[in-house]
């Protein structure tokens, strides 16, 4: 039985990951160098949303709970396909609606 839970928390966990990854200043080396195709899938989290789904479904994080058939890791993929730039975009979202500029006037 799928969770809702479960499903939310891999969704975060697939965004978070391609974040990392394809975006954070600490993997801008790799990031930075990579090319062709390489540099195309990190520029798109549905892609990398694939690759990470189905990565985690095969080390045993999987939002379907424990895997019963061949083509679960699949599904995981296709979840995190559609789940990580939607859970990518809430969380930048949110990272920018609590952001404190310089020129905001103090709050109160």
């Amino acid at each position: 039985m799928i969770q809702l839970q479960q499903v939310a928390l891999f969704a975060i966990i697939c965004a978070s990951t391609h974040w990392f990854i394809a975006r954070s200043k600490i993997m801008r080396w790799f990031w930075g160098r990579a090319t062709g195709s390489l540099a195309e899938l990190l520029e798109c989290p549905a892609c990398s949303g694939f690759w990470i789904g189905l990565l985690l479904d095969v080390t045993g994080v999987s939002p379907l709970g424990p895997p019963e058939k061949l083509t679960d890791p699949l599904l995981s993929g296709v979840l995190g396909l559609y789940l990580s730039p939607l859970a990518e975009a809430l969380l930048v979202w949110g990272i920018e609606k609590s952001a404190v500029y310089e020129d905001d006037p103090p709050a109160g």
